[in-house]
C-alpha cells in the first residue's frame, strides 16, 4: 500500500479532491432547494447570517493586524 500511495499518491489525491467537490455541489444543491421556512425561520437565519458575518468580518481585522505587526 505504501509502494502505491507513493506512486500514485497525487492521482489518489485528485481524485478524492473530485469526490470532495461533486459531494459539495449536490448538497449544496439539494439545501437550496428546500423551502426557506416561514417568517420565524428566515428572521433567524437573517439573524445567524448577519453574526456570522459580524464573526468573520472581526477575524479578518485581527488577522491583518497580526499580520501587518509581524511584518514590520
Amino acid at each position: 500500500m505504501s509502494d502505491f500511495l507513493s506512486d500514485h499518491g497525487v492521482v489518489v489525491a485528485l481524485i478524492c479532491a473530485l469526490f470532495a467537490v461533486a459531494y459539495g455541489l449536490l448538497t449544496s444543491r439539494s439545501l437550496l432547494a428546500l423551502s426557506p421556512g416561514n417568517e420565524v425561520m428566515r428572521g433567524l437565519a437573517a439573524a445567524i447570517q448577519e453574526g456570522a458575518s459580524a464573526y468573520r468580518r472581526r477575524q479578518y481585522t485581527t488577522i491583518a493586524i497580526v499580520v501587518y505587526w509581524r511584518r514590520r
